[in-house]
């Protein structure tokens, strides 16, 4: 049996890790769900054998803490889920595996490194010549008027990002304190597409489903068409073969007039809304996990025939 820790189980990726974990191998599984809340403001952990509450990555006790309780839980399986916590645990990693012969479910350094940071993402798709729209730091924008989006440089959830609507918006953010934690990216338009894809470790083709975001409340999407695309497809696999990638990543696509899909970012990881894309049989959460188990992955990335529509409703948990 294997024994799975989830970093961050507390956050919406966190607890869809552990619905396929479920939903897949039932109680063949062990799950320890790890975060910064107590249990009982954690959802993971009404899914979990055990829980752990850890001091918060940046924090000077984290790494022993997470060590300790790998040892301590006898987890044989470590999936951090934040950026800055995949880049901390693959430093601590030697070979792709953490003290204690603990294998870890994170992309290579330098790729988790770069979709940390969406200016020098966006210069590195642009010397390899993937579409992706044009991306500044905020001092360095044009101001000739066209259509431009702020982003934070590190954010994460669409928190912050925001359209830049006149002169004065570009201005006031070139100017304020912060500015050199935000980028500007060229507009785009409509659809907002997040891909779901998976690249096995021992190679082989991506595999990737796309999900249409048709409604988004609070940077959550609840209602996605579902559907496939080749020339999506062939950026998800230039994205997963440059990077490194091994086992599940999503990514967002738009368009651009000019250009046609171009990528607007990029995760070296799966997403809360990759539940809606193993909705409809296509869950690189469940595959990820099977491919670093040695098992066979490709029965769970099964990609519908024609496109379907998923919508996400809340759901009530009592805790306690």
């Amino acid at each position: 049996m294997h024994a799975v820790w989830i970093g961050s189980a507390g956050t919406g990726t966190g607890f869809g890790l552990a619905v396929s974990l479920r939903d897949t191998w039932g109680s063949g599984v062990r799950i320890v769900a790890a975060d910064v809340n107590p249990p009982e403001l954690v959802a993971a952990s009404l899914l979990a054998d055990e829980t752990r509450q850890v001091p918060y990555t940046a924090a000077p006790e984290f790494r022993e803490a997470l060590l300790g309780g790998l040892a301590e839980s006898g987890a044989d399986t470590y999936v951090p889920i934040l950026d800055a916590e995949i880049v901390l645990a693959r430093r601590l990693s030697v070979d792709g595996r953490l003290p204690g012969s603990v294998a870890l479910a994170a992309p290579p350094l330098e790729a988790a490194l770069l979709c940390l940071d969406k200016l020098a993402m966006a210069a590195w798709m642009a010397d390899r010549g993937i579409p992706s729209p044009a991306t500044w730091a905020p001092d360095a924008a044009p101001r000739d008027g066209r259509e431009l989006f702020a982003k934070p440089r590190q954010g994460v959830g669409s928190v912050g990002a925001r359209a830049l609507t006149s002169l004065d918006d570009l201005l006031a953010l070139s100017a304020a304190d912060d500015a050199e934690d935000f980028v500007v990216q060229q507009g785009c338009q409509s659809p907002e597409v997040t891909v779901d894809a998976f690249r096995g470790r021992a190679g082989g083709p991506v595999q990737a489903l796309c999900r249409e975001r048709l409604e988004v409340k609070a940077g959550v999407c609840t209602k996605a068409r579902v559907f496939t695309d080749p020339e999506i497809g062939d950026l998800a696999e230039r994205l997963g073969a440059g990077l490194g990638l091994e086992g599940a990543f999503c990514f967002q696509v738009m368009r651009d007039v000019a250009s046609g899909w171009v990528v607007t970012d990029v995760n070296a990881r799966h997403g809360a809304g990759s539940r809606m894309s193993a909705a409809v049989g296509f869950d690189i959460m469940a595959a990820n996990m099977a491919d670093l188990w040695g098992e066979d992955a490709s029965r769970y990335l099964v990609a519908p025939d024609i496109e379907r529509i998923v919508l996400r409703q809340y759901a009530e948990y009592v805790s306690r």
